[in-house]
C-alpha cells in the first residue's frame, strides 16, 4: 500500500465509523433538519447570495445536510464524499426531506471520473482542507469543474483550530508540512461520542488559502 493509499484508507474508515454517530447526535440535530431547519451558517447564506437555479458541486459533503440545505435554497446540487456510509445516509436523508441532490461516493481527487458536468459554484466548508494531502492538485481539479465565470466558495476554520486534539490541547504544528500528522482517534467532535480506536491521517493546512476566489476568464 502506498503512502497515499494508506492516507485515504485510514480516513475513510474513520468517516464510515463516525457517520452513524453523527446522524444520531444532538450536534447535527437531524430531526430538526428534516423538519426544515437549515444546516448552513449565516455567513454561508449571505455570501452565496441568491443561488436559485445555480448548479453547485459540494465537495466532502459528509452525509448531505449542507448539500440538501443548498437544494432547499433552490440550487441544483451534486455532492461528493469518499465515505460510503455517509453517501448512503445522504441518499436516505434526501428521501426523508423530499429534496433532490445527486450524490456520489468518490475520492475528491477522482471527482472528474464520476462527475463530468460543469458548475456555477464549487462549494466546500468547515473542516475540509486538513484532510487533503495536495491542495495544488485539488485546486486544479476544482477549476476544471467550473464554468467560465464560476467560483470556488471555501469557508474554513482558522488554522489554529487544526492544532487542537480531540481534548482541546495543542498537539499539532501550526505551519504547513508535507508530512501529515497521524494519531489514534477514539472520540468524534459530535457530542464527544466515543468509537473504536482508529488511526487518522491529516495534514496541517497552509495559511495562505483564499476564502473566495473567482475563476479567471
Amino acid at each position: 500500500m502506498t503512502h497515499l493509499e494508506h492516507y485515504f484508507s485510514a480516513n475513510q474508515k474513520i468517516w464510515d465509523t463516525r457517520t452513524p454517530l453523527h446522524v444520531a447526535s444532538d450536534f447535527y440535530d437531524v430531526h430538526a433538519f428534516i423538519d426544515g431547519k437549515s444546516s448552513l451558517t449565516e455567513i454561508e447564506v449571505n455570501e452565496l447570495g441568491d443561488i436559485r437555479d445555480r448548479d453547485i458541486l459540494h465537495l466532502q459533503c459528509h452525509f448531505g445536510m449542507d448539500t440538501l440545505s443548498l437544494a432547499r435554497l433552490g440550487a441544483r446540487v451534486t455532492g461528493v464524499d469518499f465515505s460510503a456510509a455517509a453517501i448512503r445516509q445522504a441518499r436516505q436523508l434526501a428521501g426523508q426531506t423530499n429534496l433532490n441532490a445527486d450524490v456520489h461516493c468518490c475520492n475528491v481527487y477522482e471527482v472528474a471520473n464520476h462527475v463530468t458536468d460543469k458548475f456555477d459554484i464549487v462549494f466546500t466548508s468547515y473542516g475540509v482542507l486538513g484532510w487533503l494531502p495536495d491542495l495544488r492538485s485539488w485546486a486544479r481539479i476544482m477549476t476544471d469543474r467550473l464554468r467560465p465565470g464560476g467560483f470556488l466558495y471555501l469557508l474554513e476554520f482558522h488554522p489554529h483550530y487544526s492544532q487542537l486534539d480531540d481534548n482541546g490541547n495543542v498537539a499539532y504544528q501550526y505551519f504547513h508540512s508535507t508530512v501529515p500528522d497521524e494519531d489514534l482517534n477514539t472520540v468524534t467532535y459530535a457530542d464527544r461520542a466515543e468509537h473504536e480506536p482508529l488511526p487518522g491521517v491529516r495534514g496541517q493546512i497552509p495559511y495562505e488559502y483564499s476564502i473566495r476566489a473567482e475563476r479567471p476568464e
